[in-house]
């Protein structure tokens, strides 16, 4: 009924240009809706020769345009919210491979890195909700993680409320990263050219591609803040290796004498797919990324690995071709150990850490999978 003659004589016109059916009434106030999403209420006694205020109209025609909010601007498709997940870091981490007492620290801290991932269409109505939540956690949280790898796309009142946050959490002192924006045009030029960050963030808001390397990036600060970041071309020691646990440093010491400390620029292979699997290597300083090339020939990093960590342990109990290429992303110095060389009971000793470890990281990616379903 609103919509059809909620406005007197001026209906046709009011539902035509400003899209929300409302109510007048000659003592100057108008009352709008948009189903689903909220009301608004305006007061300005003068009215037209209609028996409309006049200011209200102009004041709900300026909203309606300015927020994109008429009745028929709705969204494409529908979901039972415009969030479809939230989750922190302290259970769903990124896929680099790190050291036991940064996984502590990940997960008793983990919980200062939030991630939101949204589905379906931002408009007014849905991201200035999405934008409450977010600034009601920024005192629990440091780095904030916003996936929009789902959303269809992202009207003008939405670019405009989604500025506005990047420059409040930043004026917080927080972190704010946007990922799997490649898809989203007009949003990545609005903000680019809207959005000034208290400070000048750095990372920009759109530093990362994947929501992957953002949590990555995230951790490492959060680790480096709690003193144990460390230097690129930092050496860690062999004991500090899983593989390694409970084993006399005489031991340790007889599988250092028997390896060989390689050197790696950025960008070498250290590994290709379907090289023999004989021997294994210890990182002792530097990063390396495993990769797979896909079907539809583009590279999926596995994982990202650091000092303390080791690859192609697996060659351990099977000593079939190696299945991924890995390689350095920075300067990185390995220790390579070929399995012929190691004695026997060392080799049991490192298969019942590798056992436990990987029982660990099972059930870690069996939460992961109950997640990502």
């Amino acid at each position: 009924v609103m919509g059809t003659c909620g406005m007197y004589d001026y209906s046709g016109a009011w539902i035509f240009d400003v899209g929300m059916p409302a109510k007048s009434g000659v003592g100057g106030g108008i009352m709008a809706v948009l189903p689903g999403q909220f009301g608004l209420g305006v007061f300005s006694p003068p009215l037209d020769e209609k028996g409309n205020s006049v200011r209200g109209i102009q004041a709900c025609n300026r909203l309606s345009t300015d927020f994109s909010l008429h009745l028929f601007n709705s969204a494409r498709s529908y979901s039972a919210s415009i969030v479809r997940k939230v989750y922190d870091c302290s259970n769903f981490s990124s896929r680099k491979v790190r050291r036991n007492s940064e996984m502590e620290i990940l997960a008793a801290e983990g919980e200062r890195i939030r991630v939101y991932e949204l589905q379906g269409e931002l408009l007014f109505g849905n991201c200035e909700s999405v934008i409450a939540d977010l600034l009601s956690v920024l005192d629990e949280v440091d780095y904030l993680l916003v996936d929009l790898r789902r959303i269809i796309s992202v009207d003008t009142s939405a670019n405009k409320l989604l500025t506005g946050l990047a420059e409040q959490v930043a004026g917080k002192g927080k972190y704010l990263f946007f990922t799997n924006v490649s898809h989203l045009y007009q949003f990545r030029r609005y903000l680019g050219g809207h959005a000034t960050v208290a400070g000048g963030q750095e990372p920009a808001l759109f530093a990362f591609e994947d929501t992957d390397h953002a949590l990555e990036w995230c951790e490492n600060e959060l680790i480096r803040r709690r003193g144990l970041g460390q230097k690129a071309d930092e050496k860690v020691s062999l004991d500090a290796q899983y593989l390694f646990s409970d084993m006399h440093a005489s031991e340790i010491a007889s599988i250092q004498r028997s390896g060989l400390e390689q050197s790696f620029s950025a960008g070498d292979h250290i590994v290709r797919v379907g090289a023999p699997a004989d021997c294994m290597y210890f990182i002792l300083s530097g990063e390396v990324e495993v990769m797979i090339n896909t079907q539809e020939g583009n590279h999926l990093r596995l994982t990202t690995m650091g000092a303390g960590t080791a690859f192609g342990e697996v060659a351990l109990v099977n000593r079939r071709k190696r299945t991924a290429d890995v390689l350095a992303t920075t300067d990185t110095v390995c220790l390579k150990v070929c399995l012929d060389t190691l004695d026997q009971d060392i080799r049991n000793k490192m298969l019942i850490n590798m056992a436990s470890h990987f029982a660990e990281k099972i059930a870690r990616d069996t939460e992961l999978m109950k997640h990502l379903s």
